[in-house]
């Protein structure tokens, strides 16, 4: 057995382990390295720097200085930080000899020339922000610059100030802002009142402060002094202590008053005058930089030449930290901030920038860090401190004084691969291992009797209720019992295998999580699996848990945290919020919630809502995650089986980790219940910023067209940056929420014409989220046809369009159903008019017949008058004949154009006229116009025609006929003139010609039903004309 001396300086205590003197050595963590500028030759020594504060409520705090790590580069800021200040905004501001720089977590942001383009000095010396929210900058060559809505604007100093830097910036009662400089001047920045120093010598001003009551005091001389109405007056102290007439430094105080600092003890005053002592300060008597209170719990003091002095206010117990004896190259820390979440913020001389924080989690390791090899198991011990098993370094004790020892091979292990570990009620240590089982009684270590017969690689050892022990094993689990083995299964064939925990409930029944087989049930000695198949979400099981309400929690390798309740299986994921895919070790802090080691670091959840998760009436549990940044040198749990976690008497729990143990006390867990604020830093529009310094206020407009539009914003948390989450939307485009982690950015490839509005809200590391959030508008402008106004035109032209087409298509179904209606109703009258034709026609020829052929059948006797009656008979058929041919003609659709009607003409004239023994002479066109006369037109033409040649032939006595025809654009005239005797006398004319009978008044009606009309003409010389005159347009067809 190996055992370590004590290392005072480097151990605390362990309260709950040990008694006041005992000094386990605890090792801090360097954090998460963030992105951010860094130096290379002071980075490595700062990352294993620590600051020990002191014990907090029993348990072991430590504060953790952590480097950000800068890296030199163009535009870097430099390494001498002279000023820090968180704003009401959230971010935090730094100065430097080289300008100013905003912070937010995650990138520095310098204030380059174009933001503060009338400033005449980059020196920034000291920060303030007055109460109406204006940042106040103190520049190196006595000049004062204000901020406000993203607008710089610079005070210049006096002529005579100008080379005396500004080394304190505040607000007085009336709101006027005083500058202390380095001259031992105080100066109103608003009317550039001055109050010089005093004495000879010009005594200097030593600090300034303004606590909530909003008067000013300084120290002068080692006096304290009250600015009132612009009056500057010393106080007196109500304390006997004539120490109290150096004061030192002054501070506001969070409650109000003053935190005083007076021949190297710390006061505080409040608002009523009186004084109270808090402690002397364990430093040389030095000049202070900066003084500054951390939520109410610690007070940091930096000195210009001796580092850092940590106060825990409530003990009050201090640390004194020399930065050079940490590998810093200087002692110098020129500023030092609180921020609203706890952290507090350095800066030095030379060294640059760092955070401090109190870290969550305790991480114990031995003397020797394990030989280099991982931890696997720990295990109370009865009397105080831990068993710890080791992956190859053997077996670790921790005693209550904080004493450590180790047992390997050389103290008779079989084997120094502990897997597992476990102290019985008589002191009896069973050590589980790769070749089976040891056992330490009475500080010597064996072989446990049996060992070669239990199913080695033993993975878990625990207290069986009849006072044995159950041992799982790669082969198995099986009751042991001083020496007496009984198998659980078959030995040769079992279906348990690679046993990695074992539970046992209080009716005997035995839950046994393997590793790829499943979880197994053993009940009155029968075996029943449970896998994937019955509703497992993982069959690699790696830690168990037996609740009060009945629930057995399942932590599965790839399958979240899994519920066995009621005989059905539930699975919370990583989907519903759980940190990892992975949970390993299990433990009850018996306040309400579950921690876990999972592959992100030890988490812990709520059992109320993981059984509302599990019960499917919560879709997301609340997980607070514990990483790096807490305290844990690595986010690497020990390999999973049981026995890798524990809680000690005093609640505190242990989980064993890859290069340590993780400590953390749950009744000293805080919620960071600080909203993160948001904003909206800037909007870019194709790459190019619209909306420089800072947040986003006015409505941003887009050009008409295609763009890609992205939106930079942030959440200003400090705990840890890198568990800030968003989600944000753009009204109007975005159906939901969009979630974001790491990437700070929205992008939108495009955005169509419209109004929007963009929001964004945050949550911190503890996921409390700011429902608020930031927003800002956005108007898309649209191309001229994407306006309202010319859809709106657009939509109303193919409204008028569809209706002119629904219209005109009812138009011409109209139309077709009067053309249809018109055929039909000439149908009619064609079939009217045949009717009549053949009527007058046939009817009065056949009555001729008829009554013909009487008189001859009377006149049979006489051959003569028979022979006379049969050629009328017949004479009168050919007329029928005759009329029939025309009747036909006329309802011929072949012959309805002019050329037929011409030629029709031409030959009747020839036929009829022939037979009169009258010559006809034809006058017509030689290329005849391509009409289409209907056939009631060629109908009542051919009658009206033919009823001019019967007057020809009857009454005129002519022995020549000339037909003629004339086509004009507009009509035609169709003209008949004869040599015969015309009209003549009026006797004459009344018994023959057709001027007196219905010869004349037939032709006038049927030229008329044309359009058209007759004309009669009697020349000088014998001879008639006739002029039938008719339109194309009611001819044509």
């Amino acid at each position: 057995m190996s055992r370590f001396p004590e290392r005072t300086l480097d151990w605390l205590l362990l309260p709950a382990l040990s008694t006041p003197g005992g000094r386990p050595r605890i090792a801090g963590n360097a954090g998460r390295r963030q992105r951010v500028w860094s130096t290379r030759g002071w980075l490595g020594p700062v990352l294993r720097l620590f600051l020990v504060v002191g014990m907090l409520a029993g348990t072991c705090r430590a504060i953790d200085l952590t480097s950000l790590g800068w890296v030199l580069q163009r535009s870097a800021p430099s390494k001498t930080i002279t000023a820090i200040l968180q704003t009401s905004s959230g971010y935090l501001w730094i100065g430097t000899y080289d300008g100013l720089i905003r912070y937010d977590g995650v990138d520095f942001v310098p204030m380059d020339r174009s933001t503060r383009s009338r400033w005449h000095d980059d020196g920034v010396t000291c920060l303030y922000q007055a109460p109406s929210g204006v940042l106040w900058i103190g520049h190196s060559r006595g000049g004062v610059s204000s901020y406000s809505n993203g607008t710089f604007t610079y005070h210049p100093p006096p002529a005579s100030e100008r080379f005396d830097k500004i080394q304190a910036l505040a607000s007085d009662d009336r709101g006027r802002i005083w500058a202390m400089t380095s001259a031992g001047l105080l100066r109103c920045v608003d009317d550039g009142t001055e109050i010089p120093g005093s004495g000879p010598d010009r005594a200097q001003f030593l600090s300034m402060a303004r606590p909530r009551e909003g008067h000013i005091w300084l120290t002068r001389a080692y006096h304290l002094y009250e600015l009132v109405g612009g009056r500057l007056s010393v106080v007196p102290w109500t304390a006997g202590d004539p120490g109290l007439h150096r004061v030192q430094y002054v501070a506001p105080r969070e409650e109000g008053g003053l935190w005083v600092v007076a021949e190297n003890v710390l006061y505080i005053r409040k608002p009523d005058g009186q004084v109270s002592r808090v402690t002397r300060l364990q430093m040389p008597f030095c000049a202070i930089s900066s003084l500054t209170e951390v939520r109410g719990r610690f007070i940091l003091i930096g000195s210009p030449d001796d580092g850092v002095l940590s106060i825990n206010v409530a003990k009050p117990e201090q640390q004194h930290w020399s930065c050079r004896q940490t590998g810093w190259a200087t002692d110098s820390v020129l500023a030092l901030a609180g921020d609203r979440e706890g952290g507090a913020w350095l800066g030095s001389d030379g060294a640059g920038f760092f955070k401090l924080r109190v870290d969550a989690v305790s991480s114990v390791v031995s003397p020797d860090d394990w030989r280099g090899r991982s931890v696997l198991t720990v295990s109370p011990a009865h009397h105080g401190g831990f068993w710890i098993g080791t992956e190859g370094a053997g077996l670790y004790h921790l005693d209550k004084d904080g004493r450590w020892s180790n047992y390997s091979l050389e103290d008779g292990m079989q084997n120094a691969y502990v897997w597992t570990v476990y102290e019985d009620p008589k002191g009896t240590v069973w050590i589980g291992n790769w070749l089976g089982m040891d056992v330490l009684s009475d500080g010597r270590i064996h072989a446990a009797p049996g060992s070669d017969q239990l199913p080695a690689p033993i993975n878990t050892i625990v207290p069986a209720r009849d006072g044995g022990l159950w041992i799982g094993g790669v082969r198995g689990l099986v009751h042991y019992d001083n020496g007496r083995i009984r198998w659980m299964e078959s030995r040769t064939a079992p279906t348990l295998l690679h046993v990695k925990s074992v539970l046992e409930d209080p009716d005997g029944t035995l839950w046994v999580g393997c590793d790829g087989e499943g979880l197994g049930c053993i009940r009155s000695g029968k075996v029943v699996r449970y896998t994937t198949r019955n509703g497992l979400s993982s069959d690699y099981i790696k830690g168990l848990y037996r609740d009060k309400d009945g629930s057995l929690w399942i932590g599965t390798k790839g399958g979240g945290l899994d519920r066995l309740k009621d005989g059905r299986f539930s699975a919370i994921l990583p989907a519903n919020g759980l940190a990892d895919a992975t949970v390993s070790q299990i433990e009850d802090d018996g306040r309400g919630y579950l921690w876990m080691s999972t592959g992100a670091g030890i988490i812990r959840v709520s059992k109320r809502q993981l059984n509302a998760c599990a019960d499917g009436q919560l879709g997301q549990v609340d997980c607070l995650s514990y990483g790096r940044n807490d305290g844990l040198g690595s986010l690497i749990c020990s390999p999973s089986q049981q026995g890798g976690n524990c809680r000690t008497a005093d609640g505190r729990l242990v989980f064993s980790m890859d290069q340590s143990l993780a400590i953390i006390d749950p009744s000293d867990v805080a919620l960071n219940t600080q909203v993160p604020p948001v904003v909206i830093e800037s909007v870019r529009i194709d790459g190019r910023v619209v909306t420089p310094n800072g947040a986003v206020r006015r409505p941003v407009v887009v050009p008409p067209g295609r763009h890609r539009i992205e939106f930079k914003f942030t959440g200003l948390s400090f705990a840890d940056p890198s568990l800030v989450r968003f989600k944000y939307r753009l009204a109007g485009l975005d159906s939901d929420w969009q979630q974001a982690r790491a990437e700070r950015y929205a992008i939108y490839s495009y955005v169509p014409p419209g109004r929007y509005t963009f929001r964004v809200l945050a949550a911190n590391n503890d996921n409390v989220w700011n429902l608020g959030g930031a927003e800002v508008a956005l108007t898309v402008r649209p191309f001229v046809w994407q306006t309202l106004w010319f859809r709106l035109t657009l939509a109303g032209l193919f409204v008028l369009a569809t209706v002119a087409l629904v219209w005109n298509r009812a138009r011409v179904k109209l139309l077709r159903s009067l053309e249809r209606l018109e055929l039909e109703r000439s149908i009619d009258s064609e079939r009217a008019r045949i009717a009549n034709d053949m009527h007058d026609e046939f009817g009065a020829h056949l009555t001729r017949i008829t009554m013909l052929c009487e008189t001859v059948r009377r006149d049979l006797g006489d051959p003569a008058k028979t022979q006379d009656g049969l050629g009328r008979i017949y004479e009168t058929a050919r007329g029928v004949t005759k009329a029939m041919d025309e009747i036909v003609w006329a309802v011929n659709p072949k012959h309805d154009t002019l050329e037929s009607l011409v030629n029709y003409f031409e030959k009747y004239a020839q036929d009829f006229l022939r037979t009169a023994g009258i010559r006809c002479r034809f006058d017509f066109p030689l290329e005849i116009p391509p009409w289409r006369p209907h056939s009631d037109a060629r109908h009542n033409l051919f009658l009206a025609y033919k009823e001019a040649l019967n007057n020809v032939v009857k009454h005129s006595g002519a022995t020549e006929v000339t037909i003629s025809l004339e086509a004009g654009p507009e009509g035609g005239r169709l003209v008949v003139a004869d040599n015969g005797s015309g009209l003549g006398a009026a006797p004459v004319a009344q018994e023959g010609r057709i001027a007196s009978g219905n010869g004349l008044a037939s032709m006038r009606r049927r030229l008329a039903q044309l359009g058209g009309s007759v004309e009669l003409r009697q020349s000088q010389d014998p001879g008639f004309t006739v002029v039938f005159s008719f339109p194309w347009k009611s001819v044509n067809r």
